[in-house]
């Protein structure tokens, strides 16, 4: 907590000048940053999104995950790049790191991303699939039917969750692509979430 407090402190004194003092803080934290992480982001920590993205290429592996859980928070498209050249370096990354990065692209990136994410949708590791699928769900095209059903037949229920969403939402496929896939898989738990997912589709919004 002393920590914490501290880094708010320094953020809130000069974002920009400070943010290098706060790689170290997030570095302890790993993945347990998202309280600090909604400190920083209080404090004005988005004045220095660009310097945070700079600190994301070379910073500590224990630091990505915060950092990138500060990115996503601040919501710059201008710090894309950064996260686009950290993930690139992903043979260096642990499955956690690979998957903070996805995440931050999936939700702040512009869609330039889809070749990069294209090739963690096949990682061995259940959670950066499910964050590569999420990702190609905003950044994918109709070209990426294949790779999103063979997601929909992945061991992994939340993989295949998102890879039914990601259909749903990409344009020329949609509930009827996923109609059609249904019909002629024989994977039952594809089925499964087929209909799950178009049941969500089609339940009234709760107020």
């Amino acid at each position: 907590p002393d920590a914490q407090h501290l880094a708010r402190a320094l953020v809130s004194l000069d974002p920009i000048a400070t943010a290098p003092s706060i790689v170290p803080v997030l570095e302890r934290q790993g993945r347990w940053a998202r309280h600090l992480v909604e400190d920083l982001y209080d404090a004005g920590a988005a004045q220095a999104s660009l310097a945070y993205a700079e600190l994301l290429i070379t910073a500590p592996e224990e630091a990505v995950p915060g950092l990138a859980l500060l990115l996503d928070r601040i919501g710059d498209p201008a710090t894309v790049p950064a996260v686009r050249k950290r993930l690139t370096r992903s043979t260096d990354h642990s499955p956690e790191t690979v998957a903070a990065l996805l995440n931050t692209l999936s939700e702040v990136g512009g869609g330039g991303e889809r070749r990069l994410v294209l090739a963690f949708t096949a990682h061995e590791t259940w959670f950066v699939r499910m964050r590569a699928t999420q990702a190609l769900g905003r950044c994918g095209n109709p070209h990426d039917a294949g790779v999103l059903e063979m997601l929909l037949c992945d061991s992994n229920w939340h993989t295949r969750y998102h890879a039914a969403r990601a259909i749903l939402s990409l344009p020329q496929l949609g509930a009827d692509h996923l109609r059609a896939f249904a019909d002629r898989t024989k994977d039952r738990f594809a089925q499964d979430m087929v209909a799950h997912v178009l049941a969500e589709a089609q339940a009234p919004a709760v107020r």
